[in-house]
């Protein structure tokens, strides 16, 4: 599987460092190239943003799996689905369906997602 398949994508990636994400990423993008990244990446470089792993999504996300009835799965051959609470209306409002044509780009819309509805706080991300 190639690195692209298994990173964000440059529009997440960019909509991530937009909310105020920590740009500490192993990966990034720089205009249309993905870049091994030693030491992270300068914050400042409107050009630069993190191109986080699935793993690193991942590590941001464990916290909500549990307490927010959170499931990912794959389906079919195209399409990576993380479900946010139950069907219909739950203690965090209205069930949630990301989808996504990579595991990583699915990660990065619900992350999006869960930092724009203030499930969680961007701050609890970056520490």
């Amino acid at each position: 599987m190639k690195i692209e398949q298994q990173v964000a994508s440059q529009e997440i990636s960019k909509k991530l460092k937009e909310m105020g994400v920590k740009q500490d990423a192993h990966f990034s993008w720089q205009s249309d190239y993905l870049l091994t990244t030693a030491i992270g990446i300068d914050d400042d470089g409107d050009n630069y943003y993190s191109a986080f792993t699935v793993t690193e999504l991942g590590e941001m996300l464990k916290d909500y799996i549990n307490e927010y009835n959170y499931t990912f799965y794959f389906e079919g051959e195209t399409k990576w689905v993380i479900s946010l609470g139950e069907s219909g209306e739950n203690e965090y409002g209205n069930f949630q369906e990301i989808c996504a044509a990579t595991e990583a780009d699915a990660r990065g819309k619900m992350l999006i997602y869960l930092i724009e509805n203030k499930i969680i706080d961007v701050k609890e991300i970056n520490q």
